[in-house]
């Protein structure tokens, strides 16, 4: 039995969302390399200590609401208005309570310095509702139109980060960039809305916010245990270590964080497509979502792959000498990306599910045997150990925690790999 055909209807959405991403991957990469090198190991940790916060707090500020926006539009254009709005004014709210809080936050857990950059930084938060318009176009399947948005912004952001390198600007200018490529993102999107809109004004109702928050607070637990895990070990770094090594460490796993994007692209794209055919036809539901499976494996394989041959070409030629102990880091950390890869693809089938909830359990196992591990392990093993953390903490709780939480999700993703499938 060959993949459906229909499988790939969703081929065409993604060839603009892997545009968008190659294209900022490769800006990202040069320019992100290049301030690296401008701030050096030192001053480039504090950059990454601050946004190790905003990471957190930007998933805080979307509420969760992303793949429940998606599926209920998918599923009910007519009531979009309602959805889109009452999405966006939850998220303006939280985008303006958690910029407050987050900066003081930082202030009371690291510094007057730190607490400076990071609302610099999460000045942009409430903007970064506008990426409700970008679930608009998600469940029309027409991302083309965020694409050319937040390409736009980004590009003009990338400039000014290299006019600050060129006229030797201070760090907080680097920061203040962070929330200007969000402000432009914002306008811009809202632009591209104007030229393809519902034709009806989007309109807040209390009773579907309460509704979409009841389901989304698993998905933002989880996103937050997430974040915790992704960035736990370079808070711990800082605490341990100091912010030189915390530059050197975000340096290495900035290489290997890239490959995320992948499962990230094809889950957002797959998404109206994998959720209709869940309401409608059951088997061929299971049977395509075990290729999809098999194709997010096999990339994440060949991920880890590149990263671990050519470590040390990419770490001498992007960031320099300085940055040198990246290498090993990478070689270990790229190893996660096979389990991120897979823990990422079954978002979708627990979304089309209503297992969200299960979300939350394998992120709880995640975040608490990486802390655990990262304060067992960079005491004694300094960065690799902190790296050895992460790639165990992923492949239990992003896969194997599956054999018990969930069975069936386990099985497929199990026998997607060419094992016979058995009963339990």
């Amino acid at each position: 039995m060959s993949i459906n055909a229909d499988f790939f209807g969703f081929l065409k959405n993604s060839g603009w969302l892997l545009l968008d991403r190659l294209i900022r991957l490769l800006l990202g990469v040069l320019v992100g390399a290049w301030i690296a090198r401008y701030l050096g190991p030192e001053n480039y940790g504090k950059l990454a200590y601050v946004f190790a916060f905003l990471a957190f707090f930007q998933v805080l500020a979307a509420l969760g609401l992303d793949g429940v926006v998606v599926r209920e539009i998918s599923r009910n254009q007519a009531q979009a208005d309602e959805i889109l709005g009452t999405t966006l004014l939850l998220r303006i709210g939280a985008g303006v309570v958690v910029w407050m809080v987050g900066s003081l936050v930082v202030w009371a857990v690291g510094n007057y310095e730190s607490a400076v950059l990071f609302a610099l930084c999460a000045a942009g938060l409430a903007f970064q509702a506008a990426d409700t318009v970008d679930l608009w176009f998600q469940s029309r399947s027409r991302s083309f139109r965020t694409v050319i948005s937040k390409l736009c912004a980004y590009s003009i952001s990338s400039a000014v980060k290299i006019l600050c390198i060129l006229s030797e600007a201070p760090l907080t200018y680097f920061a203040l960039v962070v929330s200007l490529e969000v402000v432009l993102t914002a306008i811009i999107l809202f632009i591209s809305y104007r030229g393809d809109s519902l034709r009806r004004p989007w309109r807040f109702e209390l009773a579907r916010a309460l509704s979409m928050m009841r389901e989304s607070w698993p998905i933002l637990i989880s996103g937050l245990a997430i974040i915790a895990y992704l960035k736990g070990d370079q808070f711990m770094i800082e605490y341990f270590m100091g912010v030189q090594a915390l530059g050197v460490y975000y340096a290495a796993v900035t290489l290997t964080s890239l490959c995320y994007f992948v499962p990230v692209l094809l889950n957002v794209s797959a998404a109206p497509f994998i959720h209709r055919l869940s309401a409608n036809d059951e088997v061929r539901f299971e049977y395509l979502m075990r290729q999809y499976f098999f194709i997010i494996f096999i990339m994440g394989l060949l991920a880890f792959a590149f990263l671990y041959i050519f470590a040390e070409f990419l770490v001498l030629l992007l960031y320099g000498a300085d940055y040198l102990a990246a290498v090993d880091i990478i070689r270990i950390h790229a190893l996660a990306i096979i389990f991120i890869f897979m823990g990422s693809a079954q978002n979708n089938w627990l979304t089309a599910r209503r297992q969200v909830g299960q979300m939350l359990y394998r992120s709880l196992i995640t975040i608490v045997l990486g802390v655990l591990l990262n304060l067992w392990l960079i005491p004694r093993l300094g960065l690799v150990g902190a790296a050895l953390s992460f790639v165990v903490a992923s492949a239990v709780g992003l896969f194997f925690s599956n054999f018990l939480i969930n069975r069936e999700l386990f099985l497929a993703q199990v026998t997607c790999l060419g094992f016979k499938r058995y009963k339990v």
